[in-house]
């Protein structure tokens, strides 16, 4: 456990970090303000992106979102289609054995059987419902965005976004020697991992920006579906597949 102290020097307040030695005495030395922002937001560089890819993983979200719920409206539309249909048949039924038409065993057999076929449709229906809310779009929008707020915390003057930062893309948080480590959770760490092993990801975006014919943000109009599959890909695949395991 860290706690922060402040102490007065050279004419002004200080704020330093220290262990707070809850578990017995700790030799771990204090670690000034500054520097601990220093650190952190070196370690956090090793996710942060270039505009460019996260302005073009917004927009192909935002693509991908418009799909998704494009199938699930004509899902959902099928499903009421289906409601309606066994509606009519309970309605003729009813007319059926109102009319003398059916006897009142074959009636009750056959109304039990289309009111389990109304019943399973509207589960269905209910299903499909949390589908949508349960989408994997909402975590990787979060997730993107906190990318971009990676790279943003040098400029930051709020002290409150680094620790929120922290939470959430790492765990296992440390300091020993006056030195800050952590270990990404998912999907940052694979995020790291990938940019780790790319010798300049922004030189490499510049290429492929050239070679698409220098557009705002990398692609001209006509490529707009990422069919070349962007340098970026990787990374919004990996969270894809992360956060629809998690819903």
């Amino acid at each position: 456990m860290i706690s922060a102290q402040f102490t007065k020097g050279n004419g002004g307040l200080y704020r330093y970090y220290r262990c707070t030695r809850k578990h017995g005495e700790c030799t771990e030395s204090y670690i000034q303000e500054k520097e601990l922002q220093k650190q952190i937001y070196e370690r956090a560089q090793k996710i942060v992106l270039p505009t460019e890819w996260t302005n073009e993983m917004l927009m192909h979200l935002e693509s991908e979102e418009e799909k998704e719920s494009k199938s699930v409206d004509v899902l959902a539309q099928d499903i009421n289609q289906k409601i309606l249909s066994v509606q009519e048949k309970l309605d003729k039924l009813l007319e059926g054995y109102l009319d003398n038409l059916i006897d009142e065993e074959s009636y009750k057999t056959k109304k039990e059987h289309l009111i389990n076929q109304k019943n399973t449709l509207k589960h269905e229906k209910d299903q499909l419902q949390k589908t949508r809310m349960s989408s994997w779009i909402e975590p990787t929008r979060d997730f993107i965005y906190t990318l971009i707020q990676a790279k943003n915390l040098a400029s930051s003057e709020s002290l409150q976004e680094i620790p929120q930062l922290l939470q959430k893309v790492g765990t296992n948080h440390l300091i020993s020697a006056k030195t800050v480590n952590f270990d990404f959770r998912e999907p940052y760490g694979f995020t790291a991992g990938f940019l780790g092993s790319i010798p300049n990801p922004a030189a490499r975006f510049a290429g492929a920006s050239a070679r698409r014919g220098g557009s705002a943000g990398g692609f001209s109009d006509s490529e707009r579906d990422f069919s070349e599959s962007p340098v970026w890909c990787p990374i919004f695949e990996n969270a894809r597949t992360y956060f629809s395991r998690k819903t």
